[in-house]
């Protein structure tokens, strides 16, 4: 029997509590013994085991990302076309001035500036065709 759109087939929805039974029986040790269990990680990282010392870091320190920095690169000007900007930021990727992550992140900020003037160019058009429609 299909059901008509907009029709549950579950009226009273999904049920409260955990999506699985193993969860919840997982869940009820560690809440009890939680305590003790990060003490005894702690301990252990204290006494020079490695992966409890990378536990402890892991949750204590938050991932390392590079920090972005300005950077100035060789053949962009204000009269510089898309695709002379484009090759600029390759050419300055490829002599090691600027690196791959923050020529990515140029890049991907100069594809952004393209579809946002496509989308204004073609507003302009759609417009002027509009306007030579109604007249």
């Amino acid at each position: 029997m299909p059901w008509e759109p907009g029709v549950s087939g579950n009226a009273k929805g999904r049920s409260p509590g955990p999506r699985s039974k193993v969860i919840e029986t997982l869940r009820k040790p560690l809440e009890k013994n939680g305590k003790a269990i990060i003490a005894k990680v702690v301990d252990m990282a204290l006494e020079g085991d490695p992966q409890a010392m990378k536990i402890c870091c892991d949750k204590l320190l938050p991932n390392l990302r590079g920090a972005d920095q300005v950077v100035v690169v060789d053949g962009i000007t204000g009269n510089s076309s898309i695709t002379e900007k484009a090759e600029a930021i390759v050419n300055a990727t490829v002599t090691g001035k600027i690196p791959p992550d923050q020529a990515t992140s140029l890049l991907s900020a100069l594809a952004s500036c393209c579809r946002i003037i496509e989308a204004g160019e073609l507003l302009a058009r759609i417009e002027a065709l509009e306007a030579q429609l109604g007249q």
